[in-house]
């Protein structure tokens, strides 16, 4: 009599193995360089840094003893320009982040509290993501 022995031929793991690299040699670079909407993501995550950054600047530069609170000092920094929201998220310098720019269209208003738009844009390889930041004017 003779025997049966259980178990996977070499063809049957040979097969398996090519499948294996192939969905490896697909799936992986999509996993590791993830295409579109990186550049966006970001983009939104530093325009939503901004406009928080300049609603806590709005308030520090607003407080004053007639509301109860006694200042010895102005607090926040003075935003006039698009140029200035740098100055309001990270550690305060007024430097650009790499691949960041931002503009405004026509000439910002001059009144405290005035909100005007800008519009920041991000270009990483030749992509352009663009989203507005709302800032308000403050002394």
């Amino acid at each position: 009599m003779r025997r049966s022995l259980a178990g996977f031929t070499l063809i049957e793991l040979i097969m398996v193995i090519v499948m294996l690299g192939i969905l490896a040699a697909v799936a992986l670079p999509r996993f590791f360089y993830p295409a579109g909407g990186t550049g966006q993501s970001s983009l939104a995550g530093t325009v939503a840094a901004i406009n928080s950054g300049n609603t806590i600047n709005y308030a520090a530069r607003s407080v004053d003893a007639a509301n109860g609170v006694a200042v010895t000092a102005r607090r926040g920094v003075p935003v006039a320009t698009c140029s200035d929201a740098w100055g309001l998220i990270g550690d305060g310098s007024a430097a650009v982040p790499a691949n960041y720019s931002i503009a405004g269209s026509g000439s910002p208003p001059t009144a405290t509290g005035t909100q005007f738009n800008c519009t920041v844009t991000k270009t990483v390889n030749g992509t352009s993501n663009t989203a507005t930041a709302v800032l308000t004017v403050v002394p």
